[in-house]
């Protein structure tokens, strides 16, 4: 190898002695020096320096990289160290925290993070060496699988009907789902798998007094655990506005509040109902039309009546004139004015005269032919 001094003159390293130093079966530090002649008389010779080695950080999470919602995620980072124990930092879903503890031997410091996990969560740590300088990195994801939560209205109207949905994140297929009441199963609406998360709907028909309670969504993994959510649901003590055919409602919202009324319009009488918790004080579902409706009805057949009525007189006088008007006049012409004339006279005499027809249509059939004999000519 060859060196540059500060005179500028060149030389040949002639000497490298080092000396390795091992904890164990690992190298921990090498310690080297050398030296340069120059002739055969200048030698120089280097310092002691060392090279120390450190291996990598690891970063490890507990058993598996799925943890049960509501369960905490145990992590743990094994860092190597020369003299001064290392410094490190921690972040949760890139937030800083100071939530660890840490420990120490001769040659290797551990770091233990433990977090409560409620979703997916990504961890970072960062380790500091105070001995060499320069830091390193090491980042883990910790998957969560369980019930994440279950939804629904927040309150609901008797004889209404409506969905709950719990929502699972899943390790596998293999997740069993069921619904609970009071401690006894029900039946799902639907429940739908899609990558590794379950939608599961119960389905709430025209809902009673005896629906209202704590509702439960509970999953069974492969790996044995199981997670559950609940879901309160309530009755509103206000009414929405009831269906009643034929009646009138005297309001211009859909919703009564409680100890409410409402003015119902049923047939020719009006009726006072009471919002009560929830329910009304009386159930109307029918209602009569109202001699003013009847009447309104009446005034329209008979205006139908008559609009078609007169439809059908006009009609009747327009074909009745269709039939007796004149014969049409033929081109504008003196033979055309004289034919017109012999073709009303003709018509005349059959009017006065039915028995006539005959004598008209020999009468008729000798002049048509007569002038085509004269246009023949003309021609």
């Amino acid at each position: 190898a060859v060196v540059s001094t500060q005179s500028g003159h060149y030389g040949r390293a002639v000497r490298f002695r080092g000396e390795v130093i091992s904890v164990g079966e690992e190298v921990k530090e090498i310690q080297y020096s050398c030296s340069v002649s120059y002739g055969a008389d200048v030698v120089i010779k280097s310092d002691l320096a060392k090279i120390y080695i450190v291996d990598e950080p690891t970063l490890e999470v507990d058993s598996s990289r799925y943890v049960l919602i509501g369960e905490e995620a145990l992590l743990t980072l094994t860092a190597n160290y020369i003299t001064n124990v290392p410094a490190v930092h921690w972040k949760v879903n890139s937030l800083r925290t100071i939530q660890f503890s840490g420990s120490y031997t001769s040659s290797e410091y551990t770091s233990t993070l433990q977090w409560p996990v409620t979703q997916d969560i990504e961890v970072e740590a960062t380790v500091h060496y105070a001995d060499v300088g320069g830091y390193s990195v090491r980042r883990a994801v910790v998957l969560a699988y369980g019930v994440e939560g279950v939804t629904g209205p927040e309150k609901v109207h008797l004889g209404e009907s409506y969905n709950l949905t719990c929502s699972v994140a899943t390790i596998d297929e293999n997740t069993e789902i069921t619904w609970y009441r009071a401690d006894s199963p029900v039946l799902p609406h639907s429940t739908l798998y899609y990558d590794n998360k379950i939608s599961s709907v119960l389905y709430l028909p025209e809902v009673e007094a005896s629906d209202i309670g704590i509702y439960t969504c509970t999953a069974v993994f492969s790996d044995g655990k199981q997670s559950s959510g609940a879901f309160y649901v309530t009755q509103t003590n206000d009414c929405k506005l009831p269906s009643i055919e034929n009646a009138v409602m005297d309001s211009s919202s859909d919703i009564i509040s409680h100890l409410g009324e409402l003015k119902v319009n049923c047939g020719d009488e009006t009726i006072v109902i009471k919002c009560e918790h929830g329910s009304w004080d009386q159930t109307l579902v029918f209602c009569p039309a109202s001699q003013t409706s009847w009447n309104i009805i009446g005034i329209v057949v008979v205006a139908v009546l008559l609009v078609v009525g007169v439809g059908v007189f006009f009609f009747y006088k327009k074909y009745t004139s269709t039939r007796a008007v004149s014969p049409s006049l033929p081109e504008s012409g003196a033979d055309s004015v004289e034919m017109y004339k012999r073709q009303w006279k003709d018509h005349s005499e059959v009017i006065n005269n039915p028995t006539a027809m005959e004598n008209v249509d020999l009468d008729t059939q000798n002049h048509q032919q007569l002038e085509r004999t004269m246009t023949q000519i003309s021609s």
